[in-house]
């Protein structure tokens, strides 16, 4: 049977932290090497066994991997899923980095050594795959020197847990395509009946009278003046309708609160040939403009009215 890496969680069951780990240089199945021969690469773990043993481990689950570049891509990702949803091991920054009795190693000493180690590869393509190969390879027939670069990723879950992958990667034992109860659970209504504030250096989400002193309501423009000029041509003098009724003449359209006079000649409705007709409603949290409806949003601008 093939022996491939693979990439595992497991928990410190006294104190509930979990840890997410990979393994590649495995000589046995994951079956018979994690929490038998294996015990990870983690000072944090290896402290708590000598101090609470082995059977104080509990393997949560692993899963098989087609090569190391699927298993460092599903490690990273589920490090980042349990740290925004457990308390976990693992360094704080996703990088899959260990702390160490000296302190934690850093992502960018990490990178380095990694960028060390493979000093002189290159990356080859047929069109679709990619794949980095030792500076002294010969390039198969039908393969360049180049990547593809133009994918969208693929979302597979185990049921509880959400990452994505390339396409033309094998999906792993035990995972299929979709999303898990975490992504879920952090795209449900987290948000709900939350407003934009910022501090003057960037924004973020709090239900107001929550937000933190030196924070002020909506959020900040980032925008280049191209996409200034835009937004204030597409809404200048508009007011924002919420609330109000539509009325028109034939000639102009009007919007008039509940209980407004309706001026002579005027009927319920919109024009037809309305100005704001096939274009797209926009926000940045304080206030609304229209945009032509092929043209990109503008940063920290979003689709839709004010929530």
């Amino acid at each position: 049977m093939e022996i491939l890496p693979y990439v595992y969680c497991i928990k410190h069951k006294p104190s509930g932290y979990y840890y997410v780990g990979m393994r590649h240089a495995n000589k046995r199945r994951k079956e018979d090497d994690l929490m038998r021969l294996y015990f990870t690469s983690s000072a944090n773990v290896k402290r708590l066994i000598e101090r609470d043993g082995v059977e104080s481990m509990e393997i949560v689950w692993f899963v098989d991997c087609d090569s190391i570049e699927t298993a460092h891509d599903i490690e990273h990702q589920c490090i980042l899923v349990y740290h925004k949803n457990y308390k976990v091991l693992n360094a704080a920054n996703g990088k899959g980095v260990a702390i160490t009795p000296k302190g934690a190693i850093s992502g960018s000493e990490m990178m380095k050594k990694s960028a060390l180690a493979r000093k002189g590869d290159f990356w080859i393509t047929n069109g679709i795959d990619n794949k980095r190969v030792k500076k002294d390879s010969v390039i198969p027939d039908g393969w360049e020197r180049g990547r593809t670069v133009v994918w969208s990723p693929i979302y597979i879950t185990n049921g509880s847990m959400t990452v994505s992958i390339p396409p033309g990667y094998d999906i792993p034992n035990g995972w299929y395509i979709g999303h898990g109860e975490d992504f879920k659970k952090l795209n449900s209504d987290g948000n709900k009946g939350k407003k934009w504030y910022n501090n003057g250096i960037t924004d973020k989400k709090f239900y107001p009278g929550e937000e933190p002193d030196g924070w002020s309501y909506g959020r900040i423009m980032t925008h280049d003046e191209n996409s200034r000029q835009k937004i204030a041509k597409a809404g200048k003098g508009r007011i924002h309708n919420k609330g109000r009724v539509h009325y028109n003449n034939g000639e102009i359209q009007i919007a008039l609160k509940d209980g407004e006079a309706v001026p002579d000649g005027f009927t319920k409705g919109r024009l037809s040939n309305s100005p704001t007709k096939g274009k797209k409603l926009i926000n940045n949290g304080t206030e609304v403009a229209y945009i032509e409806k092929n043209d990109e949003i503008p940063k920290g601008w979003v689709a839709g009215r004010i929530k």
